[in-house]
């Protein structure tokens, strides 16, 4: 009898390592086609979640300009771009392009990416509590738009960052956080579309 469940161990041991060598041989396969500047294909396999073959609500189309605040690694950027999901995109980040490369291991090799797409606009530095502030990015809220296009300002991750104890009190620092930026869309651009996410 232990000899059976000797061997049932060793097999769940040998099938777990097999399924973990896939997922890291299909995530080195991801970053080689980012790496050489081909376009990565977002096939998805059998170790998709089943909550990414339903599909999901996109508030851009592909004829709009999209602007995205607060970016981290950029690969919401990167998937935008590869997906065709815009017309064109100014991606920000509060981080400057050393913290992005230094904190995310995908960083550079996103950054890279965009900086490869004649479609994409990357801005650091960029608070989404003072877009006004931001010369880049008035500039890029000046170029035309396509027929039917639009300006989509996107904050995917609206957060402060801090770790407050008190819930109260984080909750209404993220809720000023979104007043000031949906506050500074309507000054930047008037007639943009806005979409927050969680």
């Amino acid at each position: 009898m232990a000899r059976k469940s000797k061997l049932k161990a060793l097999l769940q041991n040998y099938t777990t390592k097999v399924k973990a060598n896939e997922l890291l041989a299909e995530k080195e396969a991801r970053r080689n086609q980012l790496a050489s500047g081909k376009k990565p294909s977002q096939k998805l396999g059998k170790h998709a979640p089943e909550s990414a073959l339903s599909p999901t609500w996109i508030p851009f189309a592909d004829r709009d300009n999209v602007v995205l605040i607060g970016e981290g690694d950029f690969s919401f950027a990167v998937s935008c771009l590869d997906e065709n999901y815009v017309n064109s995109l100014c991606a920000t980040s509060l981080d400057s392009r050393a913290q992005v490369e230094e904190k995310y291991d995908d960083g550079k090799t996103h950054l890279d990416f965009l900086s490869g797409d004649e479609r994409a606009s990357v801005l650091h530095d960029v608070d989404g509590t003072c877009l006004t502030a931001s010369k880049s990015l008035a500039k890029y809220l000046s170029t035309p738009l396509p027929e039917n296009g639009r300006f989509v300002f996107v904050f995917n991750f609206p957060h402060l960052g801090n770790s407050v104890a008190d819930q109260d009190r984080n909750i209404r620092q993220h809720q000023q956080l979104l007043a000031d930026f949906f506050a500074q869309v309507r000054l930047i651009a008037p007639n943009a579309a806005c979409a927050a996410g969680s």
